[in-house]
């Protein structure tokens, strides 16, 4: 790969850009952008990975709340003995 060949791409950025585009002063530029962008991933993911598991922990929740009324409507149907005649 020649660095400053249009029809090559830049290593690590996916074949985003044409490594023709940039020119050698900017290196060290592009470099710092880069590590201060892998540092903000690095820094969000762990508050993504906090929010992922409240949200599991609210839709285990609202399944229990489902199921806990899906009972209480059998459990009614049972004692008014209108359960036959709701599963026919």
């Amino acid at each position: 790969m020649t660095p400053h060949s249009d029809s090559t791409t830049i290593d690590g950025i996916g074949g985003w850009f044409a490594a023709g585009e940039f020119g050698s002063r900017s290196a060290p530029r592009r470099e710092s952008g880069i590590k201060q962008a892998e540092s903000a991933r690095d820094l969000a993911r762990p508050d993504l990975e906090v929010a992922r598991s409240a949200e599991t922990d609210k839709w285990l929740a609202f399944y229990d709340s489902v199921a806990a009324l899906e009972k209480a409507r059998l459990s009614l149907l049972k004692q008014t003995g209108a359960l036959l005649a709701a599963l026919h």
